[in-house]
């Protein structure tokens, strides 16, 4: 059982693949395991890819976007999809941010970028509608326009 801090242990036991982000282009995984607090208390926890747009590979425990220094109860944020996907976190048990730090690196290591993207798609298949479309999930700019052609959005969404 890996150690979070001096205090802290857990161990990870579910990780369920989910579907792709339409935006980040990445899969979502609910990764799941048992938390133990330095008193004994054991509890189940949830971590999940795609939750901060600006680093969506990264993961993430109990996220709180307005303060996220703070702990908060397991499960805190997280949608009912990757809570469904997991074991069922119980909301009264807090894990500290040393805790939750290392409970994402260990999710990282377990599912480096390289396993969260999807298999590539053939931009050459997809018709220019599809493109678009594709762009506006992923929030690409340049896409709208006037005069693009499929060669141009082809070029957005492989950059």
């Amino acid at each position: 059982m890996p150690k979070a801090n001096q205090k802290w242990t857990f161990s990870i036991e579910n990780t369920q693949k989910l579907g792709v982000h339409p935006r980040s282009g990445l899969h979502t995984f609910s990764v799941s395991g048992v938390a133990c607090d330095p008193e004994g208390n054991s509890s189940n926890f949830v971590a999940t890819n795609n939750l901060d747009f600006r680093y969506p590979d990264r993961f993430k425990v109990n996220w709180n976007g307005n303060a996220p220094r703070m702990p908060k109860p397991t499960g805190h944020g997280l949608e009912d999809e990757v809570k469904e996907a997991a074991h069922a976190p119980r909301e009264e048990f807090l894990l500290s941010r040393g805790a939750r730090i290392a409970i994402a690196r260990q999710c990282r290591l377990i599912l480096p970028v390289e396993k969260q993207r999807p298999v590539e798609i053939d931009y050459d298949a997809l018709n220019v509608k599809e493109l678009k479309q594709l762009c506006r999930n992923r929030g690409v700019t340049g896409h709208s326009s006037k005069g693009v052609r499929k060669a141009d959005l082809v070029a957005l969404l492989s950059s």
